[in-house]
């Protein structure tokens, strides 16, 4: 086979190798655009914003009102044992 062929069939293979890893790309691309992701997400939160009153306090007056007429306000939370700092030792 003279050199001259050699090269011909050279250049003819190396084009015909890139046209078929440019389509086997293309195949690739095409299946992950397809593909359901393998992940998880939660839907996002809405999140609830509490507008202060004219005062600018967080609570109202009802509230303070409340919180004052419990007898053991320390009864309210005596079963948050997750919360006190002694119950993390």
């Amino acid at each position: 086979m003279p050199a001259s062929e050699a090269k011909d069939y050279v250049s003819q293979l190396t084009d015909l190798a890139r046209q078929l890893n440019a389509f086997a790309n293309s195949l690739k691309s095409q299946r992950r655009e397809g593909q359901q992701h393998k992940t998880i997400r939660e839907t996002t939160a809405e999140y609830a914003i509490w507008s202060q009153d004219e005062t600018g306090s967080l609570f109202t007056a009802e509230d303070l009102e409340w919180l004052q007429s419990i007898s053991n306000p320390q009864s309210l939370v005596s079963n948050l044992h997750f919360f006190s700092p002694g119950a993390m030792t």
